[in-house]
């Protein structure tokens, strides 16, 4: 029910929210806003927020809505004047290029598709499963609330699970992460990627500790026994 209260997406200049006020009255509108922001307060933090003018809200209730952002540490966003449309892709790049974090949700399903990698000093966030197609760059972060996948080498930071799911893990094909996070949990990687396997390896948490394991295929499998010789 709270997807059908509120939805979310992503932009340039911040989170866009529409509240359907149509479907219940205000207080559970604010509850269950107060819910989803409390449900995933790293991903939302210091994130801006522009409500949409399409949800019909009173000022007095913008008011109220303005401050249970503040209450969870949102800062304001400005809406842009109306531009030509261009392709998801397009708003990505230009995004990555204009500024340093881009917010992306997922729009359908649980994942979402980073179709290039992430360079030095950018920060992408993902509202559900993330899947990078390309390198993570040292200094480069990526943060999910569910999965990380990187079809390439995970240098930077990786937080998997950022909204507190401890069942969640983080997978690159080469894994030399500066940091790793899953939920609330940390770990360092060494100070240089030397240690890294030339194969597929997967972080989760077992009885509370981020422990790295490969990720076993008939390919790893063979890779794991060359180097045991």
């Amino acid at each position: 029910m709270e997807k059908d209260l509120i939805k979310i997406k992503g932009t340039l200049h911040g989170l866009v929210f529409n509240f359907n006020t149509d479907a219940v009255d205000f207080q559970e509108i604010c509850q269950a806003l107060g819910k989803k922001l409390s449900d995933s307060a790293q991903f939302f933090a210091q994130a801006s927020y522009i409500i949409d003018q399409n949800s019909g809200l009173s000022s007095e209730q913008i008011q109220t809505i303005e401050e249970i952002f503040r209450l969870y540490g949102l800062t304001p966003g400005t809406m842009p004047e109306p531009r030509k449309a261009v392709s998801e892709a397009a708003e990505m790049d230009a995004s990555l290029e204009q500024g340093t974090t881009q917010y992306l949700m997922k729009q359908s399903g649980d994942g979402v598709l980073i179709p290039y990698g992430i360079r030095s000093g950018k920060k992408i966030m993902v509202e559900g499963h993330a899947i990078v197609m390309g390198d993570i760059n040292p200094g480069a972060h990526i943060i999910a609330t569910g999965n990380i996948l990187v079809m390439g080498t995970l240098r930077g930071i990786a937080h998997a699970g950022a909204s507190g799911d401890s069942d969640t893990y983080i997978m690159a094909y080469r894994l030399a992460a500066n940091q790793l996070r899953i939920a609330d949990k940390a770990a360092r990687a060494e100070d240089n990627d030397q240690s890294a396997g030339d194969y597929p390896e997967k972080a989760y948490l077992k009885n509370g500790i981020i422990v790295i394991d490969p990720y076993e295929t008939p390919q790893t499998k063979r890779a794991l026994v060359k180097a045991a010789r």
